[in-house]
């Protein structure tokens, strides 16, 4: 999760509240690919970091391509809230439905 930009110093503690967030947090790349998800998302949605980092963030939830709010955000350029998503369906790993 760490930035270039952002001195040592403050990657560490950035990285270490993102860990420990009680919520679920999943940050991702400008390229739709999952950059860090921390201890909650992963609980959630039943995959380890090492299954989704480095993937698209669809590939966290869905088997095959969807369109995700992530996609939407990045094609416009700034969050979308709700945007057509009137709910979030997880399938977990352990084919739950959250």
């Amino acid at each position: 999760m760490s930035s270039p930009d952002v001195p040592e110093t403050e990657k560490s503690f950035a990285d270490i509240v993102f860990a420990n967030l009680a919520v679920p947090a999943i940050s991702v790349g400008p390229d739709a690919k999952v950059i860090a998800i921390n201890l909650a998302a992963q609980e959630l949605i039943g995959y380890e970091a090492s299954d989704v980092v480095g993937k698209k963030i669809w590939r966290a939830f869905y088997d095959s391509r969807r369109v995700t709010v992530v996609d939407k955000a990045l094609k416009k350029g700034v969050p979308v809230v709700d945007e057509g998503f009137d709910a979030v369906h997880v399938e977990t790993g352990d084919a739950q439905t959250v």
